[in-house]
């Protein structure tokens, strides 16, 4: 198995990925796919499984592996996962020397980014006879396919929402949670004069464009980048969205960034001492705030700050986390069997839950609500956007690095205030097209 010890050296050890190691047909119309009991005269298989997470989603992929290769003895799935911190370039080295994993979890904009002519992943239509397509509603599928080639599954659609600690609230007297921004800024000024100039409404909630991106949509109707691929916002428009971050720190909600040198996660000291009153994140990463958060805090999801004559709820949708199965992979039959097992066979469904969001796929779904297993966190953030009637998909180049390194240097110029909000917009205008053009020509 030459592709396998190479890829397991350099994609494994060479990229330093965290924790590698070993994880200790017939469709009858349910979605599941029977891959056999893996009797001892089947060819011996071997195969990578890459993703990145916390250690909640590490822990149930790990248990999935573990399950599989019991009933399947015949197959040796070797795990690679980490944090998402450099993942994507050190997945691109991997990738572009053609020793990327057999299977691997792949961002949204990875398919615009490593494959925009269709040819960079396997083609999973031509695994169709064992991977239930109909499984999947239409517009999810088109949005993991470029140039009309099927490159990815979606795992689930996803929205960065606020979750707020209610403890926190209650003791500064808040009885209401803010529901707008006006809202907001008032109980960061509350919060700060019952508790203390070291509690926030919020928190250090990092670079957050996402924010900025909800503002944006909230104020003008449009998300940054349109279909076309251009700017979409004026220098004016823009200006209010970065004004909306210096007003966030005036007000209490966030720190300043020099007050907090800590990474903005859930292993940030004053998140775990429940002294920041919240995050705004992906549904399917709430786990991991609330297995470090200390005991007696109670967390709950709400929908986006909004304010009056908002043109949008601003909500912005994302299919995230789809698996991809490498194009040279020597096993796609063996691959696509595991993988169709992992995202729709009871067992699998059940070890994984939500920990990867509400799952697109209809049977996983569908055996989750009949256990009365889709409960939580995760699942009321998800509701929230799943049930607004202007959810906006976002566009797949706002993640493209060369594009987010324009706005994110611009915001993070303004809380730094090395730029003021007019000077940021204006620095976006300026460079924000020629970063999508090289993104959309590259």
């Amino acid at each position: 198995m030459k592709k396998f010890r190479t890829l397991g050296a350099i994609f494994a050890c060479a990229l330093t990925l965290i924790a590698c190691g070993d994880g200790n047909e017939t469709d009858d119309g349910s979605g599941t796919t029977d891959t056999g009991s893996g009797s001892g005269d089947q060819a011996e298989v071997e195969f990578t499984f890459s993703w990145w997470g916390g250690d909640p989603r590490h822990e149930v992929t790990l248990e999935l592996i573990s399950a599989y290769e019991e009933e399947n003895p015949h197959v040796k799935i070797t795990p690679q996962y980490g944090p998402w911190d450099g993942w994507q370039d050190r997945f691109a080295i991997a990738f572009n020397g053609n020793q990327e994993p057999d299977l691997m979890q792949v961002n949204y904009n990875w398919i615009t980014l490593f494959s925009p002519s269709g040819q960079g992943f396997y083609d999973l239509e031509e695994l169709s006879h064992i991977i239930n397509l109909d499984n999947y509603e239409d517009h999810l599928l088109e949005a993991m396919s470029s140039n009309g080639v099927l490159q990815a599954l979606p795992t689930s659609v996803t929205s960065q929402l606020p979750f707020l600690n209610e403890t926190l609230y209650e003791q500064a007297g808040i009885t209401e949670l803010p529901r707008t921004w006006d809202e907001l800024m008032e109980a960061g000024r509350t919060i700060q004069a019952e508790l203390g100039e070291d509690y926030f409404a919020l928190g250090k909630i990092g670079f957050n464009t996402h924010l900025l991106h909800n503002y944006l949509i909230q104020t003008s109707g449009k998300q940054l980048i349109n279909d076309d691929g251009q700017l979409n916002n004026t220098v004016e428009e823009l200006e209010a969205g970065f004004q909306l971050f210096v007003d966030l720190i005036e007000n209490g909600v966030i720190p300043h960034q020099a007050w907090d040198s800590e990474n903005a996660d859930e292993l940030n000291q004053n998140w775990i001492n429940g002294h920041y009153g919240g995050f705004i994140n992906w549904e399917s990463t709430v786990s991991r705030f609330t297995e470090t958060i200390g005991d007696g805090q109670n967390i709950v999801a709400v929908p986006h700050f909004t304010m009056d004559g908002a043109l949008a709820s601003g909500i912005l949708q994302k299919p995230t986390m789809g698996f991809s199965i490498a194009k040279n992979t020597e096993h796609p039959e063996e691959v696509a069997r595991f993988l169709e097992w992992m995202i729709s066979d009871p067992v699998a469904v059940e070890i994984i839950g939500t920990e990867r969001g509400i799952p697109s796929n209809k049977a996983a779904y569908n055996h989750l609500e009949e256990q009365g297993l889709l409960t939580g966190l995760a699942v009321e953030g998800f509701n929230i956007h799943a049930n607004a009637n202007d959810v906006i998909t976002m566009n797949p180049y706002f993640e493209h690095q060369n594009v987010r390194d324009v706005y994110e240097l611009a915001l993070e110029n303004v809380v730094f205030e090395q730029m003021t909000p007019r000077e940021a917009a204006e620095y976006v205008v300026e460079q924000l097209p020629g970063a999508l053009e090289l993104a959309i020509n590259e």
